[in-house]
């Protein structure tokens, strides 16, 4: 049987992004772009608008990326295209060394390092023709390899520490936005704010502690969310409106909810008796609020203790059985072996 022999790298080529950034980012331009402006056109959203427009940027950047940055090679040199197109030319004695975790490739320019992560196509190929014109260069002596990541925030324990602490601060990131978020949109009611109506009332539901007082040919309907416990005189309004009499309502517009629906903030009876407070459906509005907000709270909490374990676990890898290490990171990410050495 004739053996197959190994497939020689190329002597040129282009190290680009995959498409998978391209697309990413275009999806997240877009989405985050749109939820940006529909935010800033809400009135009191201006903080909401901020962070989305934030997150669009940011999904723009692998935009400019994919169209940027990349790197090209040939038997004299190669050349790489940062993120802004500004180009640098290298010779393939420049490279002072290198490390390869699985997952990341870096190359080692006396200070300077350049970054090849999974998202790069063509990096291992790359790879393998400069340590081949290396060899040329420097009188058959390999390329040193330095221990990836020996220094990083897991001792060099766990592969492509970069990408952990992206995604410890983004999950951050997106908590604490969605507590400002919280903050932004659960804002007290003003009664300058409201909008008012005389109203006479055709039929009232209760549907799962929600008060629904409705008006025949209107499909919102008037809704006042925990009525027992936000309202003193509940059981006042809803005798009220079985005896046929009227109410000046203030409310607020939600037409854009799943099941659109007016809030009412304010119900005044016509003869004087103010049912439902500004002050009562304010003090709803700050209960739900701090349960919501604690929530979120909670989350963060866990998440910031479960960062904190998992960065001293991974730096004290060589301690723990595979099996505990495994709660923390993918078993392909371990770089330590059983007997505590290093597998790369």
């Amino acid at each position: 049987m004739k053996r197959k022999e190994e497939r020689p790298a190329p002597s040129e080529g282009t190290v680009v992004h995959s498409k998978l950034v391209l697309i990413v980012g275009i999806i997240g331009a877009a989405f985050f772009g749109f939820c940006a402006v529909a935010a800033f056109l809400s009135e009191g959203f201006g903080y909401v608008a901020v962070i989305l427009a934030a997150f669009a940027i940011m999904s723009a950047s692998l935009i400019v990326a994919y169209i940027n940055q990349k790197i090209s090679y040939n038997p004299d040199g190669f050349v790489v295209t940062g993120f802004f197109g500004k180009k640098r030319s290298y010779s393939y004695r420049d490279v002072t060394e290198f490390s390869d975790d699985g997952k990341n490739i870096k190359l080692f320019i006396g200070k300077r390092k350049i970054l090849l992560d999974e998202s790069f196509i063509g990096r291992r190929e790359f790879l393998s023709f400069l340590r081949k014109q290396y060899r040329k260069y420097n009188n058959g002596e390999a390329l040193p390899q330095k221990r990836a990541g020996a220094h990083d925030l897991f001792n060099g324990n766990i592969a492509d520490s970069g990408g952990m602490i992206f995604a410890y601060i983004m999950l951050i990131v997106l908590l604490v936005a969605a507590e400002i978020f919280v903050l932004v949109i659960m804002k007290p009611y003003s009664a300058e704010e409201l909008e008012y109506k005389n109203l006479c009332f055709d039929s009232c539901v209760i549907n799962e502690k929600t008060l629904e007082l409705r008006i025949d040919g209107d499909g919102m309907p008037y809704e006042v969310p925990e009525y027992k416990k936000t309202m003193a005189r509940a059981d006042e309004l809803i005798s009220a409106y079985r005896n046929g009499k009227s109410f000046y309502v203030g409310y607020e517009a939600y037409p854009d909810a799943d099941e659109p629906y007016y809030r009412a903030v304010i119900i005044d009876g016509s003869d004087g008796t103010l049912y439902l407070s500004l002050d009562e459906s304010n003090e709803y509005q700050k209960k739900n609020k701090a349960q919501i907000m604690m929530l979120f709270g909670g989350i963060l909490l866990f998440w910031l203790v479960y960062v904190i374990a998992s960065i001293y676990v991974g730096r004290n890898a060589e301690k723990f059985s595979l099996r505990f290490l495994s709660m923390f990171f993918k078993r392909s990410y371990i770089l330590v072996s059983k007997d505590g050495k290093n597998e790369n």
